[in-house]
């Protein structure tokens, strides 16, 4: 017996998606940093990331359910910067908006959206770490951040979220940003943990 394709919804036009889902909704006219997001707000900053992801060639070799799972990633990726936009001396910041979004996708895949439990918890894992692959050498011990993510999600899954992100932003160091995911990509194959959870 064929299992069953998960996806979060039938629909992909982020129109229609913002019709079906308040929380979609709720990402127009959520402002960003001009720096970083010159493209707009949440809502067209997340359209933008969707394109970019589907566009990668490395999406389009994953299967169906993988698909799924890392669109849905992207579409929930920053939902929780409506809730924590600070904005001081004309800069405006989202401190901890991956680790309340995670809580908040988590909600949203157990009450709202019926999915399984590996399911939900590779997208939370996806949505709470989706900077990790930008940052990640400024941890103080970068080969446990890697394993400690590899633990919860494939990496190449994470990798290519995070270059979906970049490449749905308008930002003056996306060449950087994504060289950045290059050596994340490099670090976890040469610890053996980028193709599937650790």
């Amino acid at each position: 017996m064929q299992q069953k394709i998960w996806q979060l919804s039938s629909h992909t036009q982020f129109k229609q998606l913002a019709e079906q889902f308040t929380w979609v909704q709720d990402m127009y006219g959520v402002v960003q940093d001009k720096v970083y997001h010159a493209e707009g707000d949440v809502a067209t900053h997340t359209d933008l990331v969707l394109k970019a992801l589907e566009n990668l060639p490395e999406y389009q070799l994953l299967n169906l359910q993988d698909q799924n799972i890392i669109w849905a990633a992207a579409l929930m990726h920053d939902i929780e910067k409506r809730s924590t936009t600070v904005e001081e001396n004309g800069i405006i910041t989202f401190k901890d908006h991956s680790k309340l979004a995670e809580k908040t996708v988590r909600r949203i895949l157990f009450s709202e959206v019926l999915t399984p439990y590996w399911i939900r918890e590779q997208i939370c894992a996806l949505v709470a770490l989706h900077d990790l692959p930008l940052w990640f050498m400024e941890k103080q011990n970068i080969k446990h951040s890697i394993l400690q993510a590899a633990d919860r999600t494939p990496l190449k899954l994470l990798a290519m979220l995070a270059k979906a992100n970049i490449l749905g932003s308008s930002c003056q160091d996306s060449i950087e940003m994504l060289e950045r995911i290059e050596l994340f990509e490099q670090e976890a194959a040469n610890l053996g943990c980028l193709e599937h959870i650790y």
